[in-house]
């Protein structure tokens, strides 16, 4: 469905119910999958790919959550997303965390979680915790400011006469 574009847009709600019902592992995937590259059918389907994020199986759990995060709204789906902080496998739990920094300022209200992850025994989740602590306390990361124009003219940069050295000024 992903190579026909826009064109499989209709069959998403199809996928949607088969995914809401299936216990096949690779169904499920294959279904989030699909779902990946249709951003607003995240959003329109949330509840169901939601679901998934408490699935018995670790692969299905982890894309449910990578689908959320890769939402026209990830914000959105931050309640669905909170108890994958404390899943059993690591790489749901980075992603469920990773997926905290779209909070920026706002992922202070889960300081909480955000602690334990930085105590957590993956270093994945630890650096994805300590970036979105960053962003509760400070917002997003500034960028450094140029401190020279981008097409620095050559007079700018010469060098300075030195007293010391006997150079004379430049001309």
């Amino acid at each position: 469905l992903v190579k026909f574009g826009s064109a499989a847009q209709p069959s998403l709600p199809a996928v949607v119910g088969l995914l809401g019902k299936t216990h096949d592992l690779e169904f499920a995937r294959a279904a989030l999958h699909v779902l990946k590259n249709f951003p607003a059918a995240i959003v329109e389907h949330a509840a169901v790919i939601e679901a998934r994020v408490d699935d018995i199986e670790t692969a299905v759990r982890l894309d449910a959550v990578e689908v959320l995060a890769s939402s026209q709204t990830p914000a959105a789906h931050i309640p669905a997303i909170l108890p994958a902080l404390g899943d059993s496998d690591r790489a749901v739990r980075r992603s469920a965390m990773a997926m905290l920094k779209v909070l920026g300022i706002g992922a202070a209200r889960h300081l909480d979680l955000i602690m334990k992850g930085l105590q957590d025994e993956d270093l994945g989740v630890q650096s994805n915790a300590l970036s979105v602590l960053h962003g509760a306390l400070f917002g997003p990361p500034l960028t450094a400011p140029r401190l020279l124009p981008h097409n620095t003219s050559s007079t700018i940069l010469r060098r300075s006469p030195s007293p010391l050295s006997g150079d004379s000024p430049p001309p």
